[in-house]
């Protein structure tokens, strides 16, 4: 009958092969896994129509033009300007990939996952100054014009103040009711990929919750 090993022991057993290189998976290992499964028809299109915005799917032209040179790998790096690595980590990531492998293989990159309250995984980051609108390290939206998207920017803007909770109420000013919350967040969510907003059912209040 075989014996196994005491905890200690696998451990010590564990770094001696991952020291060497003996573990599996690799970073390269895992990016080819995540590409393979981001790169068919059907993953790209809801890329195109969900998470690019109107401005970047304008820049790059045809969904099939784009697909024939590199799938939805390729439509990512060109609309986000990053590496083929990066850009498979963070489709990955909008996809569900569990932020401890996210962060493992953003510092396999050199990239990391910011981990201050603010910038922690599950919760979006808004960067005023950047009009970038940021969710699990990834840009899901961007403001080009902050000084005119007025409404937008003071949602975004209360959100952060409070830190993110699943409500907020609406901190629009004067009288514009229903209707100009209700054309606010129709604009917000133009271009906006794995989160969404919505009106709380109140007329008062304002949600956001994670895209499945």
């Amino acid at each position: 009958m075989l014996k196994i090993p005491n905890a200690g022991i696998q451990f010590e057993i564990y770094r001696f092969k991952r020291s060497r290189g003996i573990m599996a998976p690799s970073l390269s290992d895992e990016l080819q896994k995540h590409e393979f499964r981001l790169q068919d028809p059907d993953t790209a299109h809801h890329v195109w129509h969900r998470m690019l915005s109107h401005s970047e799917r304008l820049r790059l032209g045809s969904l099939e033009d784009q697909y024939r040179d590199g799938r939805t790998v390729g439509i990512w790096m060109r609309a986000k300007n990053v590496s083929r690595e990066l850009a498979i980590v963070q489709l990955s990531i909008q996809f569900g990939l569990p932020p401890a492998d996210a962060a493992w293989m953003l510092e396999e990159l050199g990239e990391t996952l910011p981990n201050d309250r603010e910038h922690a995984p599950g919760r979006p980051n808004w960067n005023r100054d950047r009009g970038e609108l940021a969710f699990n390290g990834v840009v899901v939206r961007q403001i080009a014009r902050v000084n005119q998207a007025r409404n937008i920017v003071l949602i975004l803007d209360a959100f952060q103040e409070e830190g993110w909770p699943m409500r907020i109420d609406d901190p629009l000013p004067g009288n514009g009711g229903a209707e100009r919350l209700r054309d606010t967040l129709r604009r917000l969510r133009e271009g906006l990929s794995a989160i969404t907003f919505e009106r709380d059912g109140t007329g008062q209040g304002i949600t956001w919750r994670r895209l499945d």
